[in-house]
């Protein structure tokens, strides 16, 4: 079975689902499950176009480019051609095209408003992190090859180059130069956060909007700041007590510095191993003729992205939320302040209360932990 007959499977099973989703959908946020199944859909769909994207670059490569004699510049340009390979077939194939055929199932409009320009220039941003990222890391491994290390040796540093980009540089340049809080009329929750600098010297941070109707917030680390950023969606519909305490939960990562300790590490370490382990137990797999084969491989290394990329980091991370909750209660001197906002939280997203996330603990879970905290808290 060849690769594209592979990607054309994929795209034709997920085509049905995805086309009886929009035919039902009014336009309005979808359930829980409903949007489980189409993101698992659009990925599939996603799966299907990245490998026929690999197909189609694979075969131009072979008969349209030849590379130099020289060994540093053809480590350079294999480098160039892994990171427009990866740009074109990871983000744009697959993330890309997962994401925008999972709001078009639904009908629902744009997650970020932002201009074209905008949208451009975070495009290109990524293209050029990723293409120079690599050759980069093309020429460090030649030099490793080349004094005798093995390839192994140098992984760590190309695993790291997208989780790095996604996770410290790519928030900055998009929300960098986004609304601040100032810009819709609510002083009284900036002045809070003011006050809260001064009286607990927290670490440098700024908070931006991300405009649309996202409902939700996150933070991420800089070299020299950290950034908070609040979706539109939760300025439009929660109280100033309630957006406290979301901000409360954000800055409490803050302070702990969960991204740089814990996030980035987990998720270069769950990435690397899994190459690894596709590179070893895997691929072998692919290299044998047969579908069979090519399937196994391909659920191999599935069930190692599901182990090292997911479960892994996520085993952590779901620790990590109860830090910040506990911090964030001890900012806001009241754990039901914070209870009010994750119920707020879980219904603008209809989410219920019990469900189940790879990175998070379950709302309730979160909950019980905060009233645990303050036996005496109402409730």
């Amino acid at each position: 079975m060849s690769i594209l007959a592979v990607a054309a499977s994929l795209g034709l099973a997920a085509l049905p689902v995805l086309l009886w989703v929009h035919s039902k959908s009014n336009g309005e946020e979808p359930g829980q499950r409903a949007n489980q199944i189409t993101w698992i859909a659009a990925l599939v769909l996603g799966a299907g176009a990245a490998l026929g994207t690999l197909e189609a670059i694979s075969t131009t490569v072979s008969t349209w480019i030849d590379l130099p004699s020289n060994e540093w510049l053809s480590s350079f340009c294999l480098g160039l051609l892994a990171g427009l390979t990866m740009y074109l077939s990871i983000w744009v194939a697959l993330f890309r095209l997962a994401a925008t055929v999972h709001r078009w199932s639904f009908r629902l409009p744009p997650e970020h408003e932002a201009s074209w320009r905008e949208k451009l220039i975070v495009e290109v941003c990524v293209l050029l992190a990723m293409v120079f990222g690599l050759a980069f890391a093309g020429l460090v491994g030649h030099a490793t090859t080349t004094i005798g290390l093995p390839v192994w040796a140098v992984l760590p540093l190309v695993v790291a180059i997208l989780p790095l980009y996604q996770t410290f540089a790519l928030p900055w340049l998009t929300y960098l130069r986004a609304p601040r809080l100032t810009s819709r009329n609510i002083a009284n929750v900036e002045a809070w956060l003011a006050n809260l600098r001064l009286e607990r010297g927290l670490p440098a941070f700024h908070v931006r909007i991300q405009e649309g109707r996202i409902a939700n917030a996150f933070a991420t680390a800089g070299l020299g700041a950290h950034l908070v950023v609040i979706g539109g969606g939760l300025l439009e519909r929660m109280s100033h007590s309630q957006l406290c305490a979301v901000l409360a939960h954000e800055v409490a990562h803050v302070v702990k510095r969960h991204v740089p300790r814990l996030v980035l590490p987990l998720t270069i370490l769950g990435t690397w191993l899994h190459v690894l382990c596709v590179i070893s137990f895997a691929n072998p797999l692919f290299d044998r003729d047969g579908p069979l084969f090519m399937a196994a491989g391909a659920a191999l290394a599935g069930a190692f992205a599901g182990l090292f990329v997911v479960a892994l980091p996520g085993f952590f991370m779901r620790r990590m939320e109860f830090q910040a909750d506990r911090l964030a209660v001890e900012m806001l001197g009241d754990g039901e302040l914070l209870v009010d906002a994750l119920t707020k939280l879980a219904e603008l997203n209809k989410q219920p209360l019990d469900a189940r996330s790879w990175s998070h603990p379950t709302i309730q879970a979160r909950i019980d932990a905060i009233r645990a905290l303050a036996p005496n808290t109402p409730g």
